[in-house]
């Protein structure tokens, strides 16, 4: 278009005075961000609420997900969103832009009760780099891990593990619980269901006194019975070693 956008393509409606309170409220610029998609995601479509995942908001915004999800909890916290129904396992958490900005907390209120590490000091115009706490193994140092011998396959499961926030990574109580998920469920390619649940949490964070264990086991029954993340092939790991045969050529003299 030869005059730039038009109204009539569409808009979003958003009120004079919502747009000079948020001039004034601190917000990093990965919040602003974060709220131009709610908006363009509700208003533009003349709606209040929306299920509006992380991964959505993440592709949106062109920004890593642990910090989408990171400053889309601190805006919840702050009450600028409003969540007006938790995630489910076949759909997104609905969340809504709080137009009563009288019920909005500082930024500094919020700031206080969130852990050192998860304080956003980024501009927004890029991807947020990892601290190193992000997505490095949480280690305990009480596991001789030196002496656990894994398969690749059961690596990968344990690395998945290890990228999930608040999960109460042990590996030889998960190594030994992954045993378990593989005899029942034996159709379920483990580490791609995983990885699905993984994803899943990002939108449906651990509550205090979670059982992350149950809570995996849960999913996984509920990926057989969908016939999601199925095994397709049997993976190298567990195919029965082959004794080697040496082959000949003949030729004839």
């Amino acid at each position: 278009m030869s005059g730039g956008p038009q109204l009539e393509d569409g808009y979003s409606r958003i009120a004079n005075e919502i747009l000079d309170v948020l001039a004034k409220t601190n917000l990093n610029g990965t919040q602003r961000r974060i709220l131009d998609v709610v908006f363009r995601q509700t208003y533009g479509y003349q709606r209040k609420n929306h299920d509006l995942s992380v991964s959505f908001i993440a592709n949106a915004t062109n920004m890593h997900k642990k910090q989408i999800q990171r400053e889309l909890t601190a805006l919840i916290e702050m009450k600028i969103i409003a969540v007006v129904s938790e995630a489910t396992f076949n759909k997104s958490r609905v969340i809504s832009f709080n137009k009563k900005y009288t019920e909005w907390l500082n930024s500094s209120e919020v700031t206080n009760s969130l852990p050192p590490n998860e304080i956003d000091t980024h501009t927004g115009n890029e991807l947020a780099p990892s601290t190193g706490s992000e997505l490095a193994p949480q280690i305990n140092i009480k596991e001789n891990i030196k002496d656990i011998i894994m398969t690749s396959y059961e690596s990968e499961f344990i690395s998945v593990l290890e990228t999930i926030k608040d999960y109460p990574l042990d590996k030889v109580k998960d190594l030994a619980y992954m045993k378990t998920l593989s005899e029942r469920y034996k159709n379920l390619d483990l580490v791609e269901a995983i990885k699905k649940f993984s994803v899943w949490v990002l939108d449906n964070p651990f509550k205090k006194n979670a059982n992350h264990r149950s809570q995996i086991n849960t999913s996984f029954g509920k990926y057989v019975e969908w016939g999601q993340c199925l095994k397709k092939e049997i993976h190298k790991d567990e195919m029965p070693k082959q004794e080697y045969m040496p082959q000949f050529k003949y030729f004839d003299l």
